[in-house]
């Protein structure tokens, strides 16, 4: 993945951005303190608490005891989704290219969700360069 791409910093939400600090501050140390988290981020410890408040009402985080926290189930259950979808989309690249090995046309896979949603990944070949496109409809 390449680095962080320029943003504009109008369109930040400081109160997102500063939950998600949160949250990665939680992957990397399970098990954290209310007292702990408000050091390290150098927020108000209200600020933190409501924080840490609504991602444990969410499912995000869960209490450990009356000050400690660690990642909840929906956020895990949210990165396994995430791995299986890449790993399912490593596995198509190489049959997609094989497949265009074998038929020197362009091929195209789809999914279909339950919810009728298609995944149309669409792999070309120009000048030994490999394209995708993903379009969610």
């Amino acid at each position: 993945m390449a680095g962080k791409q320029p943003y504009d910093k109008r369109y930040i939400l400081s109160s997102v951005n500063h939950t998600l600090k949160v949250l990665e501050i939680l992957m990397i140390r399970d098990d954290i303190s209310l007292d702990e988290l408000t050091r390290l981020t150098g927020y108000n410890k209200t600020s933190v608490f409501k924080m840490l408040y609504t991602l444990e009402h969410q499912g995000f985080v869960k209490k450990r005891d009356k000050t400690h926290y660690q990642l909840g189930d929906k956020l895990n259950s949210y990165a396994a989704v995430a791995a299986n979808r890449q790993k399912l989309i490593d596995h198509a690249e190489g049959v997609v290219l094989r497949l265009w090995a074998n038929v020197q046309q362009s091929v195209i896979l789809c999914s279909l969700s339950p919810a009728a949603n298609i995944t149309d990944y669409k792999r070309q070949v120009k000048n030994a360069a490999i394209e995708l496109s993903i379009k969610l409809v």
